[in-house]
């Protein structure tokens, strides 16, 4: 009698859940947060959510800013791989220009980084 009563309690169990997840909607998940920084002191320092959030929010990936160099560069510059890879996940041109006239591989050669400027070709 243990046994049935112990089979029932499960079965009802089970039932119960496989009820409760299947007629309840998933809540969408959370709108990025608003960026705290711009995008190119995110880039200087590696920070890919405040990146995300500056994409989410409309920044422009490939622009020069104020220093002028892209955001691409600046990840180049402070050594920032994962950074990098983010934006070239993301759509940044790896052809982009700096106010010199350079791109993220002239500044991944200067600095002799030449495991990472691999990344850079295309």
């Amino acid at each position: 009698m243990g046994y049935r009563l112990a089979t029932l309690g499960a079965t009802a169990l089970a039932t119960f859940m496989l009820t409760a997840c299947t007629t309840q909607t998933a809540a969408p998940p959370p709108p990025p947060p608003e960026p705290t920084m711009d995008i190119i002191t995110a880039a200087a320092r590696g920070n890919i959510a405040e990146l995300a959030a500056n994409k989410q929010a409309g920044a422009d990936l490939d622009a020069p800013t104020d220093l002028p160099v892209t955001p691409l560069t600046m990840t180049v510059l402070g050594g920032h791989a994962e950074a990098a890879q983010w934006l070239l996940d993301n759509g940044a041109n790896v052809n982009a220009l700096n106010g010199d006239g350079g791109t993220a591989l002239n500044a991944a050669a200067f600095l002799g980084r030449d495991r990472r400027r691999r990344r850079y070709v295309h």
